[in-house]
């Protein structure tokens, strides 16, 4: 884990095998969160990497984290050797994630889990099968990025983001980038970006 590019022990890591799929979730610790933005002041880039192995990443926080990151107006991001995803602080502040629970909730209540994961084979059929009907090829791995918000053991996926959040997908090195875009679908919408030279594309979009 870094914090503003710093590498950090502020999180533990467990990998476990999930329904045949390898999953790696990093914990973050509240108390070494919260005394590390506050060395480091407002603004801070928090950053979770996980290896390139597993089929599943998860950053897993809890309400005391996610005060501390809100209280330092710091930027959540969760790295794979593939993708990463970044959730600004204003995205997770207490006001939105207790949104919709009863009355009772409180944000130390709530547990967060940002996730990038390879697409599951089904969406990964759907995808080939879109890319067949739009005239496009498929030349990555479909790439799923969720956010849910956990509440007395129910979990549900933040769909709708006030501001920009930003994902990037890698693509093959082979791939030409002036041919080459970002197609993300959900439901019937679809958003398309150009690829950067670098060979990563990257797209910001806003939920709402």
């Amino acid at each position: 884990m870094y914090v503003n590019g710093k590498a950090e022990t502020t999180g533990t890591s467990t990998t476990a095998v999930v329904n045949g799929r390898t999953v790696t979730t990093v914990s973050l610790d509240p108390q070494k969160i919260a005394a590390k933005l506050a060395a480091e002041g407002k603004g801070a880039i928090i950053t979770v990497v996980t290896g390139g192995s597993s089929d599943i990443s998860v950053a897993r926080l809890n309400g005391q984290s996610l005060e501390a990151i809100n209280e330092y107006g710091a930027t959540l991001e969760l790295k794979t050797a593939h993708a990463s995803y970044k959730v600004p602080a204003s995205q997770l502040a207490p006001a939105a994630l207790t949104a919709g629970l009863d009355s009772a909730a409180a944000p130390q209540d709530i547990e967060l889990q940002v996730k990038i994961a390879t697409s599951a084979a089904d969406k990964r059929q759907l995808a080939e099968t879109a890319a067949k009907a739009d005239g496009f090829a498929v030349v990555g791995s479909p790439v799923d990025f969720t956010v849910n918000r956990i509440y007395k053991g129910q979990s549900a996926e933040v769909e709708q983001f006030s501001v920009y959040v930003e994902r990037t997908i890698e693509i093959p090195d082979v791939t030409d980038p002036q041919k080459s875009n970002d197609r993300h679908r959900r439901g019937a919408g679809r958003l398309d970006a150009p690829c950067t030279d670098a060979g990563r594309c990257q797209w910001r979009q806003v939920l709402r």
